[in-house]
């Protein structure tokens, strides 16, 4: 095993404890078990349990980062409407994808309201929705451009709208995770899609 497979291993075994016991709830010991590596290893990639959080952290949005331009990048030719779809479908894979990890999610939120951690997660997490907010912004306005949407959009009010409820269906998701019961992801962010792009559309356009 080399040291980049290595520090990803703690790095995982990290995310699924503090997804599972929380971030107080978990020590490097716990870590260092549940990677198969000595603790004095763990110590070795991270000074401490503080800075593996905001590894596994910044990881998490890098990883989500990727996916929503990946999806994107590889449909440039795709109409607005489409492009909408495939950034929707993205997000759906992120949460699918990353449904056992969740809980760290509401860690990192924590996190945000902390008097230790509060400067350095609230930037991370503001540049993310920047980021994810630019390709929104760039969608509209251009289906704005070609007709394909409506003229008199406010952008700038629908995109964090947008986001905020892509956040909230993932979190519903997960309050439902563990019974499995009563709530369908993947139908619920179509339908909001679909509500979307039909409150975006250009009536007009023939």
């Amino acid at each position: 095993m080399n040291q980049k497979e290595k520090k990803e291993k703690i790095m995982f075994a990290a995310m699924a404890l503090f997804s599972k016991k929380g971030f107080a709830g978990t020590s490097m010991k716990d870590i260092a078990i549940k990677a198969g590596i000595g603790k004095g290893t763990t110590y070795e990639y991270f000074k401490g349990k503080d800075q593996l959080f905001f590894a596994t952290f910044e990881w998490f949005i890098e990883y989500s980062e990727n996916i929503a331009k990946k999806s994107i990048s590889s449909n440039e030719a795709a109409s607005c409407e489409e492009k909408l779809r495939l950034f929707s479908q993205s997000v759906l894979d992120a949460l699918k994808d990353s449904e056992e990890f969740y809980p760290l999610i509401l860690e990192f939120w924590a996190a945000s309201a902390s008097s230790k951690y509060r400067d350095k997660i609230k930037e991370i997490f503001k540049m993310f929705y920047q980021k994810i907010g630019r390709i929104l912004i760039s969608i509209i306005n251009q289906g704005i451009e070609n007709k394909e949407f409506y003229d008199q959009i406010d952008v700038d009010s629908i995109v964090p709208g947008i986001a905020g409820a892509w956040d909230a269906i993932g979190l519903q998701a997960w309050f439902y995770y563990e019974d499995n019961n009563g709530f369908d992801i993947a139908k619920t962010m179509t339908g909001f899609t679909d509500l979307i792009i039909r409150g975006l559309k250009n009536k007009q356009k023939t």
